[in-house]
């Protein structure tokens, strides 16, 4: 699905100076395509603004650009929908198994000596609500080690996961906050979740295989750190087995309330910054984030160049904000593509739009300055000057 149309207007260096200037290409629109969701693309500028190679195999989050001068987005795609998606390492022997899993044929497997998980970012639960939750599989029921830590020290408020014989341990900072009995059995899978919220906004509650077990109300605020998957913020206190299905939110899921544990893997929106499925080849130590992207945004007063943002998860809406030349191509994606909207005191140009699903409408504004030139006389001569949708 594709189309191209061109309009000629005025530029604004011969606006109110009573002639007509030389004509530019107002608007040119071409070509959207996707195989997935890709939300609008929206540019309102007053300076130049190319933006170019959107892509996505699903959907994508949105592109912001404010900027008084040059910006130039380009190759904007996603894997899933971070603009820099929080990427782990493994540590060790620490692998995709397929082995054992609860969804997807595999998992992650730890063996409990030197084997971890590190995030290459910080990530910071702060004093906002939040979800941890993941499907944990302990090769022993006596072991005692750590497997999900978002500490970078003792006195840092963020929780830590601990298996201590068969009790789950839930660590803030360096005190026990929750130390639930009789949780972990060797070679038998359980779901752990850990929130953030509701009923109260500083409630904290565990839930084990989908039963609310303690809660308990005391705010706190942590600051940024690492996740480590397997040991401490160490790499120490390794842990062994294996884990599924890991993700964090930004919310509160469960509202301080009993649920049923998910019986499929889950799939990630717009609160999700963090989703480890630990799926893949037997043996890899890719460990793929499939967490959500959120919006990218560029404000500048010179030039500005936002570039490689990937996905094969949704992408939303691209919005450009500046003062001059506009420029949009190569907005692609695997699924449906919603609007695209331009605004600009001078040239613009959309073209590369293409999809095999869905495309939503383009708009396009222009302030065009009316002339008393007999060549178009269906102008009114005194029109006051204004912003006009050009196209649609």
């Amino acid at each position: 699905m594709a189309s191209s149309t061109t309009y000629e207007g005025w530029g604004r260096a011969t606006w109110g100076e009573g002639k007509w200037g030389s004509p530019f290409i107002a608007v040119y629109v071409d070509g959207v395509s996707a195989n997935a969701g890709v939300g609008s693309v929206t540019i309102t500028g007053a300076s130049n603004v190319p933006v170019t190679g959107l892509s996505a195999t699903s959907s994508v989050g949105s592109v912001t650009v404010a900027a008084g001068a040059n910006v130039q987005p380009s190759g904007v795609s996603a894997r899933a929908f971070l603009p820099a998606p929080i990427s782990f390492s493994g540590f060790g022997d620490a692998q995709i198994s397929t082995a054992q899993s609860k969804f997807g044929g595999a998992s992650l497997l730890l063996d409990g000596s030197g084997d971890y998980l590190e995030s290459q970012e910080t990530y910071n639960f702060g004093s906002d609500p939040f979800t941890i939750d993941m499907w944990v599989r302990p090769t022993s029921g006596t072991q005692d080690g750590v497997f999900f830590d978002s500490r970078d020290s003792t006195s840092n408020n963020a929780l830590a996961l601990r298996q201590a014989t068969d009790n789950l341990l839930v660590i803030r900072a360096n005190g026990t906050l929750f130390n639930i009995n009789g949780v972990f059995s060797a070679n038998t899978w359980v779901h752990i979740a850990v929130t953030r919220g509701d009923p109260f906004g500083n409630t904290y509650s565990v839930f084990v295989d989908g039963v609310k077990v303690d809660d308990t109300l005391f705010g706190t605020t942590s600051t940024p750190a690492n996740i480590h998957v397997g040991s401490d913020f160490n790499g120490s206190n390794t842990w062994e087995g294996y884990i599924d299905e890991l993700r964090v939110s930004t919310v509160d899921r469960y509202d301080g309330n009993d649920f049923t544990p998910p019986t499929s893997a889950y799939t990630a929106d717009g609160n999700t910054p963090i989703l480890l499925p630990f799926d893949g080849a037997n043996g890899s130590t890719t460990f793929t984030n499939d967490g959500f992207v959120q919006a990218v945004t560029v404000i500048g007063d010179a030039n500005a160049i936002a570039s490689g943002l990937q996905a094969t998860s949704a992408v939303g809406s691209v919005t450009v904000t500046a003062e001059g030349v506009v420029n949009v191509t190569g907005v692609s994606a695997t699924s449906g593509i919603g609007s695209v909207t331009v605004t600009a005191d001078a040239n613009a140009h959309v073209s590369g739009l293409s999809a095999t699903a869905s495309v939503g409408k383009v708009l396009v504004w222009g302030n065009i300055v009316p002339d008393q030139n007999p060549s178009y006389s269906s102008i009114e001569p005194n029109q006051t000057p204004n912003w006009d949708r050009i196209a649609a």
